[in-house]
């Protein structure tokens, strides 16, 4: 609503869809979206000064609804370590077994109550450390349900730096 009311006030304000804009995200309550869309996302995004974001890949495939918008690309403010050493060495882990990472914040619709039933099934035949990086604050109950799921083989939960 803040777009909204900037632009009826004439104050210039930038929009950052976060990922809001995926074609595919927006197949998901089609006709819901389309009426947002229609009524309050496609203005918002013409009468913005910029949408900013965060790669190329994120501003090729987001859906404008018609609006030309002044694309900004700026990725996030994160500066990765220079790697040292080899983690398999530093953590002692077994050349032979994969590592599957899976990175994200720990929340309902990322599809971890899929993801760690089938992560089960395939530990009973192949060995690999599972690592889950990513943490919920807004929701430490279901975090706390999926720490509680995690698999009995090894495998940690790191919190998100």
């Amino acid at each position: 609503m803040g777009a909204w009311v900037a632009r009826q006030i004439g104050v210039p304000y930038i929009l950052r869809p976060l990922g809001t804009l995926d074609p595919a995200d927006l197949q998901k309550k089609k006709v819901l979206k389309q009426l947002y869309a229609a009524v309050l996302e496609g203005p918002n995004l013409q009468g913005s000064a910029a949408v900013h974001f965060t790669s190329d890949q994120e501003a090729k495939t987001s859906e404008r609804f018609g609006a030309t918008t002044t694309d900004w690309i700026y990725p996030l403010g994160v500066q990765l370590p220079d790697p040292t050493g080899n983690p398999r060495e530093t953590y002692n882990l077994d050349k032979d077994w994969p590592i599957v990472l899976f990175m994200s914040r720990i929340d309902p619709k990322k599809g971890l109550d899929l993801l760690i039933p089938a992560l089960e099934q395939l530990a009973q035949e192949f060995p690999f450390y599972f690592v889950l990086a990513g943490g919920n604050p807004q929701d430490p109950g279901y975090e706390a349900n999926i720490r509680d799921r995690s698999l009995t083989h090894p495998s940690t939960i790191a919190p998100a730096p």
